[in-house]
């Protein structure tokens, strides 16, 4: 006997939105189609591509425009933040404007790398962090620390693993300075204390596959009291795999498991959170 019966948890599905993604990267040019088919068949329906430099920034553009589901975000990375002069903040300036582009990032502050000094990143940072206040559109920030850890390993036996250092401070004092009204400290990994001053300035943080490494409590509790309407989900792959795929390159299907993890710390479902967070980022980047 078959019986018709259609329960509420059997009709909602999951909804998934990769926020900060380097699909367009040459490293996934062999494989990408391939993680295109897992990123749908994990739930993935829209996806930020985030550029880093100029190259990156276009190939975001182009992908974009090449798919309805795909948006792009142009920016420079402090690590090559030599390459931002007048003609390339005019270009993403164009981008947009003519609504090719629907952020600036990722830019930030790099002390981990310190490819640059750290006057020549704050000049950077500011001149992106002005030219997104004009447009009214989010930048997106990454920041890192010359004490912050580079492996799982390291994060794992390092004793405050989420104590905010400059790049952190700083970022978050020249996005005040300017004005910023929109901003997402991407690949969140500091501790609840940086966290309410970011969201006291009303900026979201995005959770990316750290928030599953085992001793990563201190970003779990951050997740827990999160405020709802100033959380996003991301992968940053192919960086930062997941803990349940580690050893594996990351991938935008990778996703699901942060929406997991921040579905179980939370006491949801895993489609109240992908759900939840596919609603901020669409309400944030305007998509």
């Amino acid at each position: 006997m078959v019986y018709d019966i259609c329960f509420p948890f059997m009709t909602q599905k999951i909804r998934l939105i990769d926020t900060h993604s380097h699909l367009q990267f040459s490293f996934f040019d062999q494989s990408r189609e391939e993680k295109e088919s897992n990123y749908r068949e994990a739930g993935g329906d829209k996806m930020i591509l985030v550029g880093c430099d100029p190259e990156s920034s276009q190939r975001a553009v182009e992908f974009a425009l090449r798919h309805e589901k795909y948006f792009a975000t142009v920016g420079v990375h402090p690590t090559c933040v030599d390459q931002l002069n007048d003609e390339v903040i005019g270009l993403f300036e164009e981008h947009i404007r003519a609504k090719r582009a629907v952020a600036i990032g990722e830019t930030g502050l790099d002390y981990y790398h310190m490819a640059f000094s750290e006057e020549v990143q704050l000049a950077g940072l500011r001149k992106q962090a002005e030219l997104a206040k004009e447009l009214n559109v989010p930048v997106i920030i990454h920041s890192r620390d010359k004490g912050m850890v580079s492996s799982k390993a390291e994060m794992e036996n390092k004793s405050d693993p989420g104590a905010v250092g400059p790049s952190g401070i700083n970022a978050l004092r020249v996005l005040r300075e300017v004005g910023v009204k929109k901003a997402i400290f991407h690949c969140f990994s500091y501790n609840l204390e940086f966290a309410k001053k970011v969201w006291a300035v009303g900026y979201h943080i995005s959770f990316s596959g750290i928030i599953t490494y085992p001793k990563n409590e201190y970003l779990r509790e951050v997740a827990r009291v999160a405020p709802t309407d100033k959380i996003l989900i991301e992968t940053d792959c192919p960086y930062l795999t997941p803990q349940s795929h580690r050893g594996q390159d990351n991938e935008p299907s990778f996703v699901l498991e942060t929406a997991k993890e921040l579905a179980r710390v939370r006491g949801m479902t895993v489609e109240e959170a992908a759900e939840l967070t596919a609603r901020n980022a669409e309400e944030l980047f305007g998509i």
